[in-house]
């Protein structure tokens, strides 16, 4: 049975060991515009930017607080509050607005509410564009954001031709942590595309910008991301040890109840249950990282359906098949729901779902499962892709 590795880290910010793949996004640099942007607005002349800015400039402070601690539910509210009053106060064609509207793309994708972020993100970086002076790294920011929102929804062309429109735009006047979020995000569609050499060539690319840095959750990202590319490889013990440097960084800079604590704790329970064996201790670190992500995510998004993925095949190693099977039905419901029925991530759950019913000699129900998952994949991927191999592989079975 194949576990997935959370989530590629994308910074904005995945298995039955299959795609890995938690990302992490990263966004802070918008905190550092935002600031800047809503300082502005309060030394506007203006009447209205006067009395708008005091709460325009809390609200926003809030929504940085809560984003920044994994409350992304209430994140959203207030950027939802905060963006009718900067179109308000500043217009709808102003890099602020641009600016408030990412907000809530970005809280919406933390949320795993991709489909939903991405209209948002088309609105910001339009406004942006269109602008007589667009802000550079606005532009290349958002870009990379949403290259992560398609890589998650399976969209793999679409996020590199918005590489590709990001990377031309880089400049001197692009900051460290906008150029990282480009090659951070960039490398997490080349490993879902098979192309395992270069993903790992672009996350020791990301790595290397952060290496004389105090750790931060940059370098973190960079190790879970790198760790998922070296599994993919077949290196089992690099990848345990940045697995375990990412989680600790985490738990220090972000707390212990953190959504990529949660991400870190998934890709080590992975890396535990198919390649060494160590289910009970690795059911452990899934019901941990499930408790975390009921918190700050709630049930239906698509690391909880890793998560319970992953959980599966724990079970499955352990011939706890009824509990596998209540478990993987459920991550399949609820990726079918979040990211729609042809998406990979769906793909897996029904591979999966097809191993265990073959493990049990229901034949017909496994080659359903098989058929399916097949089809998904190549169509999404091209029958070229080596994850198309995991499928026709277990198809062989049935």
């Amino acid at each position: 049975m194949l576990v997935r590795l959370i989530a590629f880290c994308r910074f904005l910010a995945r298995p039955a060991w299959m795609p890995m793949g938690a990302g992490v996004t990263v966004r802070s640099f918008r905190k550092i515009v935002a600031v800047l942007l809503l300082a502005i607005i309060g030394l506007a002349s203006a009447p209205p930017a006067r009395a708008a800015s005091p709460s325009a400039a809390a609200v926003e402070k809030t929504f940085h607080t809560y984003s920044d601690a994994g409350n992304y539910a209430a994140a959203l509210t207030a950027a939802q509050t905060l963006a009718p009053m900067i179109r308000a106060s500043r217009g709808e064609r102003s890099v602020n607005y641009a600016l408030a509207i990412s907000y809530v793309a970005e809280s919406l994708s933390n949320l795993d509410r991709y489909g939903e972020s991405v209209p948002f993100f088309l609105q910001a970086i339009s406004i942006n564009d269109a602008l007589q002076l667009p802000n550079r790294n606005l532009a290349v920011a958002l870009r990379a954001d949403l290259v992560a929102v398609y890589d998650s929804q399976g969209y793999l062309q679409e996020a590199e031709t918005l590489f590709r429109q990001a990377i031309a735009m880089i400049d001197p006047t692009v900051t460290l942590v906008t150029t990282f979020e480009v090659f951070n995000n960039f490398a997490g569609v080349l490993l879902h595309q098979g192309r395992y050499h270069d993903a790992e060539e672009m996350n020791r690319r990301a790595l290397a910008m952060y290496d004389k840095s105090p750790a931060n959750r940059f370098t973190a990202a960079s190790m879970q991301n790198l760790a998922i590319v070296l599994m993919h490889g077949g290196r089992f013990a690099e990848a345990e040890v940045l697995f375990k440097r990412a989680l600790s960084i985490r738990e220090q800079v972000l707390g212990p109840n953190h959504k990529e604590v949660a991400q870190s704790l998934l890709n080590l329970g992975a890396l535990l249950t198919d390649v060494e064996g160590r289910n009970e201790e690795a059911i452990a670190i899934y019901q941990r990282a499930i408790s975390i992500q009921q918190v700050v995510l709630g049930t239906d998004n698509d690391d909880m359906a890793m998560t319970l993925g992953n959980l599966a095949g724990a079970y499955s190693n352990m011939g706890r098949n009824a509990d596998a099977e209540s478990v993987q039905l459920q991550a399949l419901a609820i990726r079918e729901k979040v990211l729609g029925p042809k998406h990979p991530d769906v793909g897996l759950s029904l591979n999966n779902l097809g191993v265990l019913y073959a493990n049990e000699n229901r034949w017909g129900d496994a080659e359903k499962a098989q058929q399916r998952s097949l089809a998904i994949w190549d169509q999404v991927s091209g029958p070229d892709n080596p994850l198309v191999a995991v499928p026709l592989s277990s198809l062989g079975l049935v």
